[in-house]
């Protein structure tokens, strides 16, 4: 026989529940208006918050889906049960007695409501064993891994007892079926016929559902006789229980997530322990299962995972997940299935990752709760983190496997959707590389990998090109600054000899130069200028207004820009020590206007001309001293006096232009 509810006992219901309350548990929601909350919707994938409550009118609608209604069709749409189980549901929540009428029709053998109490009735009996058991294994359990019993029950920690069917005579002994039993994931049937219990011999674990309801337990070997040899096994799939929507740890740690706006992934229930007993209070795990798609998205609701787009204000927390897997084979494919989901939240996710490999559970016991702190604080971005993890080592290895490892870090870098991580990653990979190869400028590895960086196996051929090109321009600046460190060292241990006897001219060269960028940028011949470097200009606060300059677009964007719009540029991207350089350099007099290209272009000139004899004056000591190759050493001063020759040819054209 179905049932039915009289209708004066579901408008108590309804009045009782609390929609808000309801929904938050899952959703986070904000304030938007007077009497409306928005939340990212937990039916379907959405970036941008489209969910909308109103408590006050007791309804919620999804403006991106569709999906609206009131109290019961949100418990209806949530735990896909129909109306009656919606209010039964509410009404065991808000402690109101039904009285159910019943009347002709089908009805489920096993409802849902029968199966969370049975599972509700499953936890009070793994609890009560613990403290039964003569043998203490929960006890030692818990202590081995210095957990004391009280942190074990806030966790609801129970001991499954070894019997063929404990559990099982004690639901039927409440009132459930075998079947019941069986259909919560709690028995299984035995060929033949009969039914035994599914947890025999170990620690177990209750799994809360998003209203902090049991709906399954996880549970561990401990027992040497144990035939079942896997470590950890989980409540089957069942009508309550889906792996891949459920998060271990999550009625505890949701209103902090919450709060902080981020998340730790763990992958055990220890590790989970662990961490909220180290003060990491937001750690999860998945349950017999790795992290997947669906996790990520109940977590993104919990963060307000939704500022796309936006800039965040300093008041504002940023949002984040934190994967801290253990350092073994296991861990690390969690670690790259993460990455995988990367795009999946906006905020930036991240690594923590022992040096040792330990889990965060050995962690705390090695070196105590602070540990587990300290490791989320340094997490790595998880984009960083796989890059340094591929190219670990690169020294050590033959050229075929550095050529390989360059080949599989680019591929990561290509795989990354979000257009600006890609090019922050790009130059990041650019510097790891520059830094590795640069002790093999002369292999054949380096000239073969900048000559043609293109590989048909990589994903992205035209990124693998633009990553060789900006190496070696990397490659190139990095040798030049090791010869000039060596040159300035050389110089320190000769105070005695002649010191260069144009610095103070350098200076006002290169403070005119300036001052026609601030005040005149269409007078800068632009092909000129794009053979200035950061180390061409000899004084630091030159060097930085140059990459000032850069950074606001350069000269041609100077030329478009209004001067009023050229200097608020300026004044944006100077460091805020050079402020007042820029008002200074804009008062500076300089030559008449008609005057000013010709006048510019010679100080560009100038500027190029020192840095090639600088480095004429530091091979000739090279070649005075007997240090290295002499064929290479006049090689390279014959190259510097033929670019020296080309820039007096550039100079006498432009004049002759004017």
């Amino acid at each position: 026989m179905a049932y039915s509810i009289p209708k004066d006992e579901v408008e108590e219901v309804r009045e009782a529940a609390d929609l808000y309350d309801l929904i938050s548990e899952t959703v986070t929601l904000k304030r938007s208006g007077s009497e409306m909350y928005m939340g990212l919707c937990p039916f379907h994938d959405e970036k941008t918050p489209s969910f909308s409550v109103r408590p006050s009118l007791g309804t919620w609608h999804c403006f991106g889906c569709g999906e609206g209604g009131d109290v019961f069709d949100y418990i209806e749409k949530r735990d896909g049960v129909d109306f009656q189980e919606a209010v039964k549901i509410l009404a065991d929540r808000y402690s109101i007695p039904l009285h159910l009428e019943q009347r002709s029709g089908p009805t489920k053998f096993s409802t849902r409501s029968r199966l969370l109490e049975a599972c509700a009735e499953a936890e009070s009996f793994f609890k009560q064993s613990a403290k039964d058991d003569p043998a203490r294994h929960l006890e030692n359990f818990l202590s081995g891994r210095q957990f004391s019993l009280e942190q074990g029950e806030e966790f609801g920690c129970g001991w499954a007892p070894n019997s063929y069917d404990a559990l099982l005579s004690h639901l039927v002994s409440k009132g459930f079926t075998v079947q019941e039993a069986i259909d919560a994931g709690l028995a299984r049937k035995k060929e033949g016929g009969g039914a035994y219990d599914y947890f025999r011999g170990r620690v177990t674990w209750p799994i809360f559902d998003s209203a902090s309801r049991v709906i399954g337990f996880g549970a561990r070997r401990v027992l040497e006789e144990d035939k079942i040899e896997a470590k950890y096994i989980n409540t089957p799939e069942t009508p309550l229980y889906k792996k891949s929507r459920v998060l271990f740890g999550l009625n505890l740690a949701k209103e902090e997530i919450a709060s902080s706006r981020s998340a730790v992934v763990v992958e055990g229930y220890t590790d989970v322990m662990a961490m909220r007993f180290s003060g990491v209070k937001n750690a999860v795990a998945a349950c017999g299962t790795a992290f997947g798609y669906e996790h990520a998205q109940i977590l993104r609701r919990l963060i307000q995972d939704d500022a796309v787009g936006k800039i965040q204000l300093k008041s504002e927390k940023q949002s984040r997940v934190v994967f801290a897997f253990d350092g073994d084979e296991a861990g690390k494919k969690a670690t790259l299935k993460a990455m995988e989901l990367d795009s999946v939240f906006l905020s930036q996710t991240f690594v923590a990752r022992t040096e040792n490999g330990m889990d965060p559970c050995d962690l705390r016991m090695e070196e105590g709760e602070g540990a587990l702190k300290g490791l989320v604080e340094r997490a790595k971005p998880i984009y960083e983190f796989i890059i340094d993890g591929i190219l670990n080592n690169f020294e050590k290895k033959e050229d075929v496997e550095k050529a390989e490892k360059i080949e599989a870090a680019t591929s990561v870098v290509s795989s990354i959707k979000d257009a600006f991580l890609r090019e922050l990653y790009t130059q990041y990979l650019v510097r790891k590389l520059s830094s590795l190869l640069l002790p093999y400028l002369d292999s054949k590895l380096t000239k073969s990998m900048l000559l043609a960086f293109k590989n048909k196996s990589v994903d992205s051929p035209e990124l693998s090109e633009r990553i060789g090109i900006l190496v070696e321009r990397s490659i190139k600046n990095l040798e030049r600054k090791k010869e000039e460190v060596r040159l300035k060292e050389r110089e320190a241990k000769e105070p005695e000899k002649h010191k260069e006897s144009i610095q103070d001219p350098v200076f006002a060269c290169e403070q005119q130069l300036m001052a026609e960028v601030v005040q005149r940028p269409e007078d800068i011949d632009s092909d000129l200028w794009k053979n200035l470097e950061e180390d061409n200009f000899k004084a630091p606060v030159f060097k930085d207004f140059f990459m000032a300059v850069e950074a606001a677009g350069g000269i041609e964007a100077a030329k478009e820009a209004g001067s009023k719009e050229w200097v608020r540029r300026l004044m944006e991207s100077v460091p805020s020590a050079l402020y007042p350089t820029v008002p200074a350099l804009a008062s500076i007099p300089l030559p008449p206007a008609s005057d000013g290209t010709v006048f510019s272009t010679s100080l560009i000139a100038k500027i190029l001309e020192l840095a090639i004899m600088e480095k004429e004056v530091f091979y000739k000591k090279e070649l005075t001293e007997g240090r290295g190759s002499v064929e290479e050493i006049l090689s390279q001063i014959q190259n510097l006096e033929e670019k020296k020759q080309d820039l007096r040819r550039i100079m006498a054209g432009k004049n002759e232009e004017r």
